[in-house]
């Protein structure tokens, strides 16, 4: 059994307006938690901004049968070219536990994020022709971890499907939105400084995203939306991304293994 702490709430935002919601819940250490604890838990699982004064209302500690999928969620992927050989493995239930070597420094970090923020069990080996550039590196990279990701989800039954993240860095601000609806389409808006951070080209980013959403059969739109820093600007995606991943692959239980589509399948 699963403690989870069950309340009603009353959001005022700064802007103007507000939110309301009963029966809410959600899996945190419930037994002590106290009320402001719990609204900032609760404005962070809800991604709000300029939120103003929080209530928490009926609050109260229930137990539930463990929500975690009985099938792992995992996948393992080689792709071996003349150019690259990468092995992959993804569990989408993980804590965020990581391996991560392609030789490509930057783009260890990324994927490090990617696992780490969006509590991903992911270990990548790659090794490519990094004696011309990195290119073919960080673009086998993407699709071997959307194909993994393609393959750890299944059918999709139960799938959440949709997920969203604003992530700051510093100055930097960024926003990823997935869907993982079967539909491979990426959009990228993002303006950076320099050619390169490290040995990643700036200009890869975004091919990095188009390729992830190829094999993952997903619609990927990421926006930076301020910054100054390539570095901050990047990392903040990266952050994102995982974040909004997080949200996408989880499975809601009021679907009882359905497809989240109004077609009966993605």
């Amino acid at each position: 059994m699963d403690k989870r702490v069950k309340f009603d709430f009353e959001i005022d935002f700064t802007n103007g307006g507000g939110l309301q919601g009963q029966d809410f819940r959600l899996d945190i250490p419930a037994d002590d938690i106290t009320d402001d604890e719990l609204a900032r838990y609760l404005v962070a699982d809800l991604r709000l901004l300029m939120v103003g004064a929080v209530r928490i209302l009926n609050k109260t500690v229930i137990e539930e049968p463990h929500k975690r999928p009985t099938v792992p969620r995992v996948a393992q992927v080689r792709r071996q070219t003349k150019e690259t050989d990468i092995t992959l493995r993804l569990a989408l239930d993980g804590s965020g536990q990581h391996s991560i070597g392609t030789g490509v420094g930057f783009l260890d970090h990324m994927l490090t994020h990617v696992a780490v923020h969006g509590l991903f069990d992911l270990d990548v080996s790659a090794t490519g022709d990094l004696d011309i550039d990195p290119h073919h590196t960080i673009e086998d990279t993407a699709l071997v971890l959307g194909r993994a990701l393609a393959e750890a989800l299944g059918d999709k039954g139960g799938l959440v499907r949709m997920g969203s993240a604003y992530v700051t860095m510093d100055e930097a601000l960024a926003l990823v939105v997935v869907d993982l609806s079967g539909r491979p389409y990426a959009v990228m808006d993002a303006h950076w400084h320099t050619p390169a951070i490290g040995q990643f080209p700036t200009s890869l980013v975004a091919h990095f995203f188009e390729s992830l959403a190829v094999t993952a059969r997903a619609n990927i739109h990421a926006r930076v939306l301020a910054g100054r820093d390539d570095h901050h600007q990047a990392e903040a995606l990266f952050k994102a991304l995982g974040r909004a991943l997080d949200a996408a692959t989880r499975l809601d239980p009021r679907r009882a293994g359905a497809a989240p589509s109004t077609k009966g399948m993605l």
